[in-house]
């Protein structure tokens, strides 16, 4: 729930749902990826934090916020 109280403070719809899960986004494409069991969990690394706001039926995203990640250790 505190990252919809945050992303409410910077300016996004009032109405946010509380039941918002934060996601990314690998691929989009016009064909189904089949769902696979893996073998070992994908493991990637992130420099950067980006809160992006799509507003539905316009073209692009509107950049919300950007904070640099830091390594642990």
């Amino acid at each position: 729930m505190q990252i919809a109280i945050e992303i409410h403070r910077l300016g996004a719809d009032a109405n946010l749902n509380p039941n918002f899960q934060p996601h990314a986004t690998l691929l989009y494409d016009k064909d189904v990826v089949p769902r696979i069991a893996l073998q070992r969990p994908v493991v990637m690394a992130a420099r950067e934090f980006v809160l992006l706001h799509n507003r539905r039926g316009q073209a692009g995203y509107e950049e919300l916020g950007r904070w640099p990640l830091h390594a642990r250790g």
